[in-house]
């Protein structure tokens, strides 16, 4: 099913390429299809039976001093907002229902004001933020609130409603706070970038050795470092600017959202040797390549002179890579998702499956559940 999905949004992103006007309609197959499987599903996402559990925690009858001294995780925005699905009596699936609509509807809004190339931009959030991110729950709520109100604050310089945003989005999920930098950097960053990037690079080095030498160890914070997701970084990173270069340099949103998208690169280099750490920190200011590269892609961001040279051949070699990136992407998390998700062996990417709230039952012929011993009364009802 996910697979089937990833090849129809490849395969509409290149026709949409090729077409603008089939782009369209083809943008708004993908967002149904994939608001559908988001809404519906049942015990996807590595989390998901965790985030159950600790929705049965929450009382019906909350009060503020169980909000803000409680030890069930999560942050006091989250944990308010399951106290008020829980106060009339609703299911987690209707929470994680409505939940990811709003998701969703951010997410198409987004895309829709301000991408060029629509289907191109799915491509782009499915295989990495939609797979991983927005079946996180908390952290995807995070990321479409980024895609939806907060980058748009960001590209209209709307400072307090940008400030206001993030400090709202914290209380979902704490590491939005890491959109707290860009306010401060202003766009000398993007001015500077080659000083900035310099140093960020050698800061990391120094970081990853000392944590090698010392063997430091403690949660996340350790020697990770991804050698194929930082190359991967690297060089998504020289095609975007490469494209940028061809640019109307009188593009605000083009320019915003690089901006964003050079404090992103960064701050992932200077934390890369921490592999979790870097990839879900930097994953605000990342996903601005959604719309990004979308909008380069697109006729309208070049000038005639460019058109005339080679930037019409860099566009397709960046076109193609994007999609090439999708496949391997998708394939990747999909495979991790397998081992992370305490799935029973022989499930792999090919054959991993979709399992809605239609047919709960059959997720247990294909992974365990870590918290069934712990509130049997949800799901042994569920498991029937």
């Amino acid at each position: 099913m996910y697979i089937l999905t990833g090849f129809i949004i490849v395969i509409f992103a290149g026709l949409g390429y090729l077409d603008r006007k089939a782009d369209k309609y083809f943008f708004y197959v993908e967002i149904l299809i994939l608001t559908v499987m988001l809404c519906l599903r049942y015990g996807q996402g590595t989390d998901y039976f965790g985030y159950e559990f600790n929705y049965s925690l929450i009382p019906n009858d909350m009060n503020i001093d169980f909000l803000f001294n409680n030890n069930v995780h999560g942050e006091v925005g989250y944990t308010l907002l399951v106290g008020i699905f829980r106060r009339y009596g609703l299911s987690f699936q209707i929470f994680v229902g409505i939940l990811s609509l709003v998701m969703m509807w951010l997410t198409y809004n987004s895309i829709k004001n301000y991408s060029e190339n629509k289907t191109m931009a799915i491509a782009l959030l499915f295989p990495t933020y939609y797979l991983t991110f927005y079946y996180a729950i908390r952290q995807g709520f995070g990321l479409a609130l980024t895609l939806g109100v907060i980058l748009p604050s960001y590209i209209k310089d709307q400072k307090m409603k940008y400030f206001i945003w993030v400090c709202l989005g914290a209380t979902m999920h704490k590491s939005v706070l890491i959109l707290l930098i860009p306010l401060f950097c202003k766009e000398f960053i993007v001015r500077h970038k080659e000083f900035f990037i310099a140093s960020s690079i050698i800061l990391g080095g120094i970081i990853g050795i000392l944590l090698k030498m010392t063997a430091f160890n403690r949660g996340y914070v350790q020697f990770s470092p991804s050698i194929n997701a930082i190359l991967l970084r690297v060089i998504l990173f020289i095609a975007i600017t490469r494209l940028y270069k061809f640019s109307l340099k009188e593009d605000k949103i083009n320019y915003k959202i690089y901006n964003l998208y050079i404090v992103g690169f960064c701050i992932y280099m200077t934390l890369c040797s921490m592999a979790f750490i870097s990839h879900r920190l930097t994953a605000y200011m990342k996903i601005g390549e959604v719309i990004l590269v979308a909008r380069l892609l697109s006729e309208r961001s070049c000038t005639i002179e460019h058109i005339k040279s080679g930037f019409l051949l860099l566009k397709h070699h960046v076109c193609l890579l994007a999609l090439f990136v999708c496949i391997i992407e998708g394939t990747k998390n999909i495979e991790s998702y397998v081992g992370q998700g305490e799935y029973y062996e022989g499930i792999h990417f090919y054959n991993y499956p979709y399992v809605s709230v239609f047919n709960k039952k059959d997720i247990y012929e294909y992974r365990e559940n870590l918290f069934f011993d712990k509130a049997k009364d949800i799901f042994e009802v569920e498991k029937r």
